[in-house]
């Protein structure tokens, strides 16, 4: 029983020790990140993601504040790509870019992709409120992009009925752009 005992107080006074011979003990670095021209935050780790895959990220990004449905379907498409911190990042980045398409738009677009998708996007859009450093963004969707916060809710939960799912569906043949 002592030396149960003794073993533990060297345990416990050894403790400190144990953070002084790992190598990495700094704290974690924020990602780096740039802006575009409407303001709208890119992360880095996301581009390096994006190109590894061959993607255009600013491209198709610049193709939807644009007003360009298919660039912003292949855009939300890219949450397939990207999970843990970049899926985040990527949901700030189309978080930022819904004011900017405009919550009409975005909806009709949002209620002509996958309902899986649609579900990743209404997760990723809440956790990105956390990480925005636009104010305006952080109160609840439902007050600054109705429409959208309908569609991400799939029509159907409590409240839905307050609004009506938008009328035009997208062409099909936008679903593939080049």
């Amino acid at each position: 029983m002592n030396k149960s005992l003794i073993c533990g107080v060297f345990a416990l006074l050894a403790l400190p020790l144990v953070n002084a011979g790992c190598q990495n003990n700094k704290p974690a670095e924020l990602p780096s990140v740039q802006k575009d021209a409407n303001g709208i935050e890119i992360s880095e780790s996301v581009l390096a993601t994006a190109k590894w895959m061959n993607f255009d990220y600013k491209g198709i990004l610049t193709k939807a504040e644009q007003g360009d449905e298919a660039a912003l379907i292949k855009f939300l498409d890219f949450h397939g790509a990207v999970d843990g911190i970049e899926a985040i990042n990527h949901g700030v980045t189309c978080l930022e870019l819904l004011p900017v398409f405009g919550d009409e738009t975005f909806a009709v677009v949002c209620a002509n992709v996958k309902p899986k998708l649609r579900e990743v996007l209404r997760e990723r859009l809440i956790l990105a409120q956390g990480r925005t450093k636009k104010e305006n963004l952080r109160r609840p969707i439902a007050e600054w992009a109705p429409q959208t916060w309908y569609v991400l809710r799939d029509m159907t939960q409590p409240g839905a009925d307050t609004l009506q799912p938008p009328a035009r569906v997208i062409d099909p043949n936008l679903k593939k752009p080049e």
